[in-house]
């Protein structure tokens, strides 16, 4: 059985408190779409500060010419009310080409524990030099600024890789203004998820379409 929180109530019968656990597998067996759905976002929010959180990493596919290309993100922040995701990537990354070339993406969360698959579908926007970029440089540790302090492009052939000492604590000023050119930022607005949830007594699936704020129930 798989506990994911729990919560504590005041008991009238003694002077402390007992505790009632809830589980996911309580929260995904419900028939409630609008509960269902307002819990993924939960986990999704959840999972930005926390790197062991299955949703932490993602997959988003993007088109390359006619190929889809498909590659791990870190969701770094989460508006529920917006619908929004965004995570963090070089400038100079084919991803982003890509993205501008083609803005509507997909990304898919899995969370091996609970046999959740989320797909999410939307539109994306690369930021680099505005308050969405800023907001997430200032949020990013040191560690995170130096990936962007490389002098070669991602995916560029080189004849040995530079490597980054991402535990370094001594970083001019001129190194992180020119990491700050490379970094920023994708965000990417769910118009529609597609919930699976694998279980024993019956699989369920659920699609939400925040456009229509259409919830409805599909066969696995």
């Amino acid at each position: 059985m798989l506990y994911r929180f729990c919560a504590a109530f005041f008991s009238p019968f003694n002077s402390g408190y007992f505790i009632f656990i809830c589980t996911m597998e309580d929260v995904f067996l419900q028939t409630d779409l609008k509960r269902i759905n307002k819990d993924l976002w939960d986990l999704l929010n959840k999972a930005v500060g926390s790197f062991r959180a299955p949703f932490h990493q993602a997959f988003i596919a993007t088109i390359n010419g006619i190929l889809p290309e498909v590659r791990t993100v870190v969701l770094r922040r989460v508006l529920t009310e917006e619908k929004q995701l965004f995570f963090h990537t070089d400038i100079r990354s084919p991803k982003v080409a890509q993205i501008r070339e083609q803005p509507e993406i997909s990304c898919l969360f899995y969370d091996l524990e609970l046999r959740i698959q989320l797909r999410c579908y939307g539109l994306s926007s690369v930021h680099q030099q505005d308050s969405l970029a800023e907001w997430g440089w200032e949020h990013s540790r040191l560690s995170s600024r130096l990936c962007y302090t490389n002098q070669e492009p991602p995916g560029s052939i080189v004849e040995k890789p530079e490597l980054i000492d991402l535990n370094r604590k001594q970083v001019s000023d001129d190194e992180l203004e020119n990491a700050r050119q490379h970094f920023s930022v994708i965000c990417f607005r769910v118009y529609r998820m597609d919930w699976l949830y694998l279980h024993h007594t019956g699989h369920r699936r659920a699609e939400f379409d925040y456009r229509s704020n259409h919830f409805r129930w599909k066969q696995v």
